[in-house]
């Protein structure tokens, strides 16, 4: 895997080779900041999952200065594909080739718990959904309150639930959903957490040592 150096050493080369090519990041071959910037960029399109191809699409269908970035990112984002592949591995790329492998896992009898997010990338659902595919028993927790659907607090992690029921329905996999509430109301983070909002006097209670 390419660390950060590499990484801005292979975005050089590209855009050394492309300056003739290109319609509005020529002067990038000589900027580093700006080549930092395009490194970001090209992270960015890789998380999401966006092609060359897209990008090429996308700049048809414009006009003006975003047209001519969308085809300048189109070029980038392929010929620094093929730079790095000459031997090396980009470490965005780590998830889009771990789902590619899911299939060849053998994962069928396999129970995978998903705890800590709110929501997912494309990169991570791509290996979520992959997983779904290979027969993978998934768990997945999510902090949200389903009754509570207006609540912006929960807005992102409901969607994100809504997103992952969806994904299984249209792949014919049983889903179950699982609402577990805290069994002891007065503990002293469930105390915390229903007055963090309010700005009323309330008496202190004892932690017993728990939080500090």
């Amino acid at each position: 895997m390419l660390d950060k150096g590499g990484r801005l050493l292979c975005m050089s080369l590209t855009l050394s080779r492309l300056f003739p090519e290109l319609r509005l990041y020529g002067a990038a071959r000589k900027r580093v900041t700006l080549q930092t910037q395009l490194l970001e960029a090209v992270t960015e399109l890789k998380t999401a999952c966006i092609s060359s191809e897209q990008l090429l699409l996308a700049s048809a269908a414009c006009e003006g200065l975003l047209a001519d970035k969308l085809h300048d990112l189109a070029l980038i984002l392929e010929f620094y594909d093929a730079v790095v592949s000459n031997g090396h591995a980009d470490p965005t790329d780590r998830l889009t080739r771990l789902a590619g492998r899911i299939a060849e896992a053998g994962l069928e009898h396999t129970h995978i718990y998903i705890d800590g997010f709110t929501d997912f990338t494309r990169q991570q659902l791509a290996v979520i959904t992959e997983l779904l595919d290979a027969g993978c028993d998934l768990t997945v927790c999510l902090t949200c309150d389903p009754k509570d659907a207006n609540n912006e607090v929960f807005a992102i992690p409901l969607a994100t639930f809504r997103l992952l029921r969806r994904e299984a329905e249209q792949r014919g996999v049983m889903c179950r959903t699982e609402h577990h509430v805290s069994q002891t109301p007065d503990a002293p983070l469930t105390y915390y957490g229903n007055h963090l909002f309010t700005y009323a006097r309330h008496d202190p209670i004892n932690a017993g040592g728990r939080v500090r």
